[in-house]
């Protein structure tokens, strides 16, 4: 971060100058306003669009690359806000059950993983965002803490139920055929069923730091 404010890379200066940046970089500005506008091209455009930024030294280049990426970034937000919303309105209000799976047909493959971490956040569950396109769907699945999201889709695997697919507990990728997402639901339900019904229903907060109130004088 002491790098970064630096402004000695131009890419990073570029992109920073494109976000409004003003201020010195935190956490914050590296996750949620320069990470998403790098990632912008891979999602939604280029892939190696952040890897030009990031490593030329013209600052003339940097400033084209760093607008291209802002651009694709309002695409992507744009793109992500449609595709949660059809995935909301597939949803309901319903209870979804002990994992949440949404399908739809031309969703852009580059939002899902967010589109799932959305639906994960709103439903307090795991939650898998699949886009089908000529038959075969393109999956990525978000887990909440207590739930082996990965080993289910492992499973699901070993099952004969995906074409491909793999993950970690809290996160997972699959392909599946577009005859098989009925038997995936029903299988992945089933398998992640007793893991949820062992998951507090009470939203976790993690904290970095606590201080008393004595504690914060002006001293500190």
């Amino acid at each position: 971060l002491k790098v970064m404010a630096g402004r000695r890379n131009m890419g990073i200066k570029a992109l920073a100058d494109v976000a409004g940046m003003s201020e010195p970089p935190g956490a914050y500005h590296a996750g949620f306003v320069l990470g998403p506008r790098v990632n912008a091209g891979g999602r939604v455009g280029r892939s190696d669009l952040g890897t030009r930024l990031l490593s030329t030294s013209d600052p003339v280049e940097a400033g084209n690359l760093a607008a291209e990426l802002e651009i694709l970034n309002v695409e992507r937000k744009a793109i992500e806000a449609e595709v949660l919303e059809a995935a909301q309105a597939m949803v309901g209000e319903e209870d979804p059950g002990p994992v949440v799976i949404v399908s739809g047909r031309d969703w852009h493959p580059g939002v899902i993983g967010i589109v799932a971490a959305r639906l994960k956040e709103q439903w307090r569950r795991p939650a898998i965002v699949i886009a089908l396109n000529d038959g075969i769907g393109k999956g990525s699945a978000r887990s909440v803490r207590g739930v082996d999201l990965g080993a289910a889709v492992i499973a699901a695997r070993q099952a004969g139920l995906l074409v491909n697919g793999g993950g970690h507990p809290m996160a997972a990728g699959l392909t599946v055929a577009e005859d098989q997402l009925e038997a995936l639901k029903t299988f992945l339900a089933d398998h992640i069923g007793p893991q949820m019904a062992q998951v507090s229903a009470v939203h976790d907060l993690s904290l970095d730091g606590v201080v008393t109130s004595g504690a914060a004088n002006m001293e500190f």
